[in-house]
């Protein structure tokens, strides 16, 4: 069972929020962080409470990419510096919210892939 695409799973676990991304690599990210209601639950209540581990997760860093990060320019570019700022030597507040993003998808990907694996063995796909 593969909960978000190879390139967004990748960019979550090896992404250094220090570096500027295309903005494809958080493909499916905001539109799980938008499932609500029982349609995006599981029956099975184990299951269930691993599912929940991830979405809380995943609110957390969607949060964090959005107050954090900002187009560069009018590319396809996201990156946690302004544009035009020093990114060698970045502002205190800027290199708040890179620590914050690294930390945060680094557990999103830990939870993400612990999902995964424990929802593989349980349905036994």
């Amino acid at each position: 069972m593969e909960l978000l695409p190879d390139n967004t799973t990748d960019f979550i676990r090896n992404h250094d929020f220090g570096q500027s991304f295309n903005g494809q690599h958080q493909a499916g990210l905001p539109e799980i962080g938008a499932w609500e209601g029982t349609r995006y639950q599981f029956l099975d209540r184990s299951l269930q409470k691993q599912w929940a581990a991830v979405y809380a997760q995943l609110k957390v860093f969607n949060a964090a990419l959005v107050s954090g990060t900002g187009p560069v320019g009018a590319g396809p570019l996201f990156s946690a510096h302004p544009d035009h700022s020093d990114r060698d030597n970045p502002e205190p507040w800027v290199q708040k919210h890179i620590d914050t993003l690294n930390m945060e998808s680094g557990r999103l990907s830990k939870a993400v892939d612990a999902f995964e694996k424990y929802s593989r063995n349980r349905l036994r796909l």
